[in-house]
């Protein structure tokens, strides 16, 4: 990861999920926005859950790309330098959370999100984390894992995304953007499915 620009998608404290009937739990559509809103409040949120909105770290800013949430701002990555790091060292993130109501439980099956870079130049390395605790102690990783991701033969805790909007000509097929330049994917790529069974403490959380 030395030299290449690196974004945490942080949790605080849960994360966008599905139930086992495929039901969104917690949904951000972003279709209609313009990229500039300074938070963007969930779509879709289960009885017995709060959704809060998608922000931005404090040191990223506002751009302009409409149909999504966007920021800028990404710095550069010294050679040598631990890119991840310096990511959360600097506030290099987009945080949402979930908060579950006194009397109820939830359990997170799958995290299922949609990226898109602009440019060549732009954050390709990326991370989810999630936290109990508002990130006051360091975010746990949520290792991608799942059918497609095996497919793909990811043994990494981050993920590449390397599809972007710049330029023409690429053609997406089977997750390719994951690991090679494709270009003129200017609605984004879905990316891989999380599948979130295998996580103990994201299964049953209590209320409060």
């Amino acid at each position: 990861m030395t030299g290449s620009l690196f974004m945490v998608l942080a949790l605080a404290p849960f994360f966008a999920a599905t139930s086992a009937k495929a039901q969104p739990i917690l949904e951000y559509n972003l279709l209609s926005q313009p990229g500039t809103q300074p938070a963007a409040p969930p779509s879709t949120v289960a009885e017995g859950l709060f959704g809060g909105n998608i922000v931005r770290g404090g040191d990223l800013g506002v751009y302009t790309l409409n149909h999504g949430f966007s920021a800028l701002n990404y710095s550069t990555v010294p050679e040598g330098v631990d890119g991840r790091q310096q990511a959360i060292d600097r506030d290099e993130y987009l945080e949402f959370s979930l908060t579950v109501a006194p009397g109820y439980k939830a359990s997170l099956y799958t995290l299922d999100h949609k990226i898109r870079r602009s440019a060549v130049n732009g954050p390709m390395y990326f991370e989810w984390q999630y936290s109990f605790d508002g990130f006051a102690t360091p975010g746990k990783t949520i290792v991608p894992t799942g059918w497609i991701w095996d497919s793909l033969g990811w043994t990494e805790d981050y993920f590449y995304y390397r599809g972007r909007a710049s330029s023409s000509g690429g053609i997406a097929d089977f997750y390719n953007y994951m690991l090679e330049d494709v270009t003129g994917q200017d609605d984004g790529n879905e990316m891989p499915t999380f599948e979130l069974y295998g996580f103990e403490d994201l299964q049953n959380i209590p209320g409060g």
